[in-house]
């Protein structure tokens, strides 16, 4: 059995009136189910054929996502986030084969996924989240060396919508899923918090999604000194990081709150 996506592409792409596009696009046409994420385990994706090709998949480890409703869908992200393009994740007993893309966590083709590999994918799967299955193309950018774009890429792909953060692979009353809105939510005054959450992903109140407000304000003065009072830093890199997983009761954050490094900025062609 195949299951394909329409749009995974990386490196020479197309051109624009800037020149060659170059640089890692997705889509975020995922339909996150829980049963599947509620599957979700750190243990190795499997092992490596000879060239390091092919990933069969540990059905083992993987057996509750294989048969959880929405778990090929998940796994085919996970092959889209976790893996290279050169690298293919194959379900042997089934035939299923899911193609790589992003390459943030390669390691865990054969290794165990540690802290940085679960919340780099988290990231990923929420990036690509998207509540009505109609997929989009989408630019995602971040400290991870793999997520590369040029600036002709950038010129075409310059709606900066969110930055998606958390740990899917907690126990389900410890996890963590974040969204914080970009500069084009922000410049949107009449698209609501819950009207993008809803449509990007499932709503901050049916799947425990965070929405603590947009990701960086331009005219928020640094408080305690060291500290910067916005939800994410970004140091005009280009896309998010260092970004809070809360805000306290009264909408502010402080210096205790919890920061998570693995953000994931996505940027439309919209």
């Amino acid at each position: 059995m195949m299951y394909a996506l329409p749009l995974l592409v990386g490196g020479l792409i197309a051109c624009s009136s800037t020149g060659p596009i170059e640089g890692k696009l997705s889509n975020n046409g995922l339909l996150l189910n829980f049963d599947a994420v509620d599957a979700l385990v750190t243990a190795p994706l499997g092992s490596a054929n000879g060239d390091g090709s092919e990933i069969l998949l540990d059905e083992d480890a993987f057996a509750m996502m294989l048969g959880a409703p929405g778990g090929l869908e998940l796994l085919t992200y996970l092959s889209v986030c976790a893996l290279g393009e050169e690298q293919e994740l194959v379900v042997e007993s089934s035939g299923f084969r899911a193609r790589g893309n992003l390459a943030l966590a390669t390691s865990w083709a054969n290794t165990e996924c540690d802290g940085p590999c679960q919340r780099w994918v988290s990231a990923c799967l929420l990036a690509h989240a998207n509540a009505f299955d109609n997929p989009v193309a989408i630019s995602p950018r971040g400290a991870h060396p793999s997520l590369t774009w040029n600036d002709a890429l950038a010129d075409k792909f310059n709606y900066e919508e969110a930055a998606f953060y958390g740990n899917l692979f907690l126990p389900e009353d410890e996890r963590i899923l974040v969204a914080c809105g970009g500069t084009g939510l922000q410049d949107h005054q009449d698209i609501s918090a819950e009207a993008f959450l809803s449509g990007r992903l499932c709503g901050a109140s049916n799947c425990g999604l965070e929405f603590p407000g947009i990701c960086r304000d331009p005219n928020l003065v640094i408080g305690e000194v060291g500290f910067d009072a916005n939800i994410c830093r970004s140091d005009d890199k280009g896309y998010y990081e260092d970004c809070a997983i809360e805000v306290d009761m009264t909408g502010e954050l402080n210096g205790n709150v919890p920061r998570i490094d693995e953000v994931i900025t996505i940027f439309l062609d919209f």
